[in-house]
């Protein structure tokens, strides 16, 4: 008997290992909070770096990491997107260009900008990675990407600096002023 219960419950804290989070509180109401992996302040976006977490979940491991590395690239790139644009429209604002100049300049900055941004995405970095299992026999894979800021805004103005009809270089110390302006804005608390 006493063996049958010694298996028994070596064999449910066994199973239980392989669940996504663990809880760690439960309040008077009931509520149990559970620990969400990769969730420090190193996971978030700061001064330096452009991050997100993500996860992805499948029977087959690779797979499993491959869905959230995609994810987290692309809730990367919507962050990344959305603070160049405000770089590109600021910028262009303090150029003081004639108002049938600023809707072309814009958009031109913007592509250019785009298509770096993508690039990079590519070859943003795994900072950290976590493999559970489900209780249905699943695999999930939690991810965090980085993308570093300066280098980033080097990318963005060597490729400006190929385009010589974009910028000069007063212009282009004007852009890194307002990129890391913008950057210091992004940072997530």
């Amino acid at each position: 008997f006493y063996l049958g219960a010694l298996l028994f419950a070596l064999a449910v804290s066994v199973s239980s290992c392989g669940t996504t989070a663990q809880a760690t509180a439960t309040t008077s109401n009931g509520l149990t909070e559970q620990v969400i992996p990769l969730s420090g302040p190193q996971y978030r976006t700061d001064a330096s770096y452009f991050r997100a977490v993500q996860s992805g979940k499948s029977k087959d491991m690779a797979m499993a990491k491959k869905v959230a590395l995609q994810n987290a690239r692309q809730e990367l790139a919507t962050s990344i997107k959305t603070d160049i644009r405000l770089v590109v429209e600021n910028y262009n604002s303090n150029r003081q260009l004639p108002s049938e100049d600023v809707t072309t300049t814009n958009s031109q900055m913007t592509e250019l900008a785009y298509s770096v941004v993508n690039e990079r995405l590519m070859g943003s970095a795994l900072s950290d990675e976590k493999l559970f299992t489900t209780a249905a026999g699943e695999y999930q894979y939690f991810v965090c990407v980085e993308l570093n800021k300066a280098e980033l805004r080097q990318a963005l103005v060597d490729e400006m600096k190929r385009n010589e009809k974009m910028m000069s270089e007063a212009e282009i110390e004007d852009f890194r002023k307002i990129f890391d302006d913008q950057m210091a804005k992004s940072q997530i608390k």
